[in-house]
């Protein structure tokens, strides 16, 4: 009965389910008018309420929850979104005033016995982050890294094929430290892989995937990354 009411309203098949029709295109088109000062009104309530509670759950469970993933960690560390995902024995060290975003992931293999990230002071860690790490990455003070970057310091299968039916771990040649030096700019999308350095002040492209050493004070792009130019 109500899908036959439905399909002539739809077909509008007589004078007074065209008018059912009509209306209710219209009120499903409606559009309430802008009456100042209520919009202005609703918007501040909103980013007030939103601040306030951004500010309660960080402060009381994300970053006591937070905090006991860490080996250590400084004064002034900031949580945006929740609980970054940590996976792995991972230890971890953060320096004060570290920005960090849940909507990431930090990963450890089974490779070594103490598998250790290092973040420097200052240091701001983009939304969507991935850094897997088998020995150690290190990531200076000042550092900003964009959205959406993935940091890779190990091979996370072998290249064997019969290993990897075995579902084996990636051994040791398979893994290098990654050093970030400090005031580096990482852009959005850029890939970071295994044995890489990055010099002090240099900055990485939005994009680009860097396999090999960064000199200080460098702007590289592409991939694989290529030096731009000398920023200093």
């Amino acid at each position: 009965m109500l899908n036959k009411i439905k399909e002539n309203v739809k077909q509008q098949n007589t004078w007074y389910y065209k008018i059912i029709f009509k209306t209710y295109t219209a009120f499903k088109h409606a559009d309430l008018p802008l009456i100042y000062p209520i919009p202005n009104i609703l918007k501040a309530e909103r980013e007030i309420r939103h601040a306030v509670w951004d500010w309660v759950s960080n402060y009381f469970y994300s970053k006591p929850i937070f905090k006991v993933y860490c080996k250590k960690y400084g004064k002034g560390m900031r949580l945006y979104g929740g609980i970054p995902e940590i996976l792995g024995n991972l230890h971890l060290f953060i320096g004060d005033n570290v920005v960090l975003h849940g909507k990431s992931t930090f990963s450890a293999g089974r490779i070594y016995e103490n598998p250790t990230l290092v973040i420097g002071d200052n240091t701001y860690l983009g939304y969507g982050l991935d850094i897997m790490l088998a020995d150690k990455v290190v990531i200076g003070s000042n550092v900003m890294i964009a959205n959406e970057v993935r940091i890779i310091s190990y091979d996370a299968h072998p290249i064997d094929p019969i290993k990897r039916l075995r579902n084996e771990e990636a051994d040791k040649t398979g893994s290098a430290e990654i050093i970030i030096e400090d005031n580096v700019w990482i852009g959005m999308n850029s890939i970071i892989l295994k044995g890489v350095t990055i010099g002090a002040g240099s900055v990485v492209a939005a994009g680009s995937v860097v396999t090999k050493n960064v000199e200080n004070n460098t702007l590289v792009a592409g991939n694989p990354a290529r030096v731009i130019k000398r920023l200093c």
